[in-house]
């Protein structure tokens, strides 16, 4: 199924032993478009911290009690930011390197140098960014909509331009050709001529079919 990634933002997360916390945004790989780990806030139980939850500990969302369990204890909790670069800070950076194994389980920093080069972009950043055809302007990204089996970003959720009256349109995600933070923009690989909106496309819930790629 393909969960919107704004509905996920503020769900708990649910822990065997009491809740995490809430999401608040989600890191992926800019290359993959796999999502690599959930920022989640704490609240009083973790002094209020951010800690990384990596997506292979998620089960299934449940709608109804708008909760995402996590098959890690609260001790297990084991991916937190290095020193000095906190996830909420990452959020208006848009991009953070970030080494993601969670080692033996506890919540403890991490940090490698070989993933140095890596682009980890927040969904939360680049909601808003631009989008730029190879022919001109599409419109705005307003959502991501992600695969809960494998956490991979499948479709881009744009709000088009005066060329499309505004409507909202589907994109795949594989047909990104690169992301810049600099310029707030999203570069596709698809001429205008090549969009074409999806039917029943004035909204884009969770558990809506991908379209075709």
């Amino acid at each position: 199924m393909l969960l919107n990634t704004k509905e996920l933002y503020g769900c708990k997360l649910a822990a065997p032993d009491g809740q995490i916390g809430q999401v608040r945004d989600f890191f992926f790989d800019d290359q993959t478009w796999k999502v690599r780990f959930a920022v989640a806030d704490t609240g009083a139980w973790f002094s209020g911290r951010q800690v990384l939850v990596p997506p292979d500990a998620f089960g299934r969302f449940d709608h109804e009690e708008n909760s995402l369990p996590v098959n890690l204890t609260r001790q297990q909790i084991g991916i937190r930011p290095p020193p000095g670069r906190n996830a909420g800070a990452a959020l208006g950076r848009g991009t953070v390197p970030m080494d993601l194994s969670p080692g033996d389980g506890r919540a403890a920093p991490a940090w490698h140098p070989a993933l140095e080069k890596t682009q980890l972009r927040s969904t939360h950043e680049v909601t808003g960014y631009d989008l730029q055809a190879i022919d001109g302007a599409i419109g705005h990204l307003r959502g991501l909509m992600v695969n809960d089996e494998n956490w991979t970003i499948r479709i881009l959720i744009v709000e088009a331009g005066r060329w499309y009256a505004g409507r909202e349109i589907l994109l795949s995600a594989r047909k990104v050709r690169r992301i810049s933070a600099e310029e707030s923009m999203v570069f596709m690989d698809l001429a205008l001529a090549e969009i074409c909106p999806t039917a029943g496309n004035q909204s884009a819930p969770a558990g809506r079919p991908a379209p075709a790629e």
